[in-house]
């Protein structure tokens, strides 16, 4: 059983006694690629060796969610990258890179779902576990400063949009801007809260990190790392 995951399936196993719904739900992906908010990390400090270190920082919290009225966890970072932004983008766009696959057994891609937008697409996941668990995360990049061809910001959305309401809220953002010819700077969020586990901040924190290393990965031409389940 994924340590990430179990306690989803123990809703179901208990759903009798806890009240928890085996259903699924559609939920609306509000247009644009702008931030969800500001953002609270500080950047990573400059070192001897770099004033723009491979590195990456946090902020963390506790929100209400104005529509459903659901507590779920926020977590901010920002983190360098020491390639072109154009490189940076190549790799954002890439499905692999963006999925949680340390959590998921299995996805599959539907491209351009969003055509408004240069890139954008769904990622149709699958967990096995006592159950199994199917949700799509809708994803949508585009340069909101400069020119697809030559950016100085891109912006980045994401969100689930369809599928087990064991996963009430999960939506992110990604403002991805050119520091200088050779860094780029990320500025990552993400809002979570799932079905038992609540809202868990260890675990989004922990899908920002995989999802900043593998960015570098994809950026630098190096392998993607894997996980247990394969992915």
């Amino acid at each position: 059983m994924k340590a990430g995951l179990g306690a989803w399936a123990l809703c179901f196993v208990g759903a009798a006694a806890s009240g928890c719904a085996l259903s699924k739900e559609v939920t609306e992906f509000p247009p644009g690629l702008d931030p969800l908010e500001r953002n609270e990390a500080p950047w990573p400090e400059a070192t001897g060796a770099s004033e723009h270190p491979e590195a990456q920082t946090f902020a963390s919290g506790d929100a209400i969610d104005e529509e459903t009225e659901a507590e779920y966890s926020w977590v901010h970072s920002r983190a360098y990258v020491q390639m072109p932004i154009n490189k940076v983008y190549q790799a954002l766009v890439v499905p692999r890179v963006n999925a949680d696959r340390r959590e998921i057994d299995d996805y599959t891609v539907d491209w351009d779902v969003e055509p408004e937008y240069p890139y954008s697409y769904t990622l149709h996941n699958t967990v096995n576990d006592v159950i199994s668990v199917e949700f799509d995360v809708t994803w949508r990049h585009g340069a909101i400063a400069g020119s697809e061809e030559e950016p100085e910001t891109i912006g980045s959305r994401w969100q689930k949009t369809e599928g087990s309401t064991v996963i009430e809220i999960l939506r992110g953002s990604v403002r991805s801007t050119r520091i200088d010819d050779d860094v780029t700077g990320l500025e990552l969020i993400l809002h979570q809260r799932t079905l038992r586990r609540g809202f868990d901040t260890d675990r989004s924190q922990a899908y920002l990190q995989d999802f900043y290393v593998a960015i570098l990965a994809e950026a630098h031409g190096e392998p993607l790392p894997t996980y247990e389940s394969g992915l």
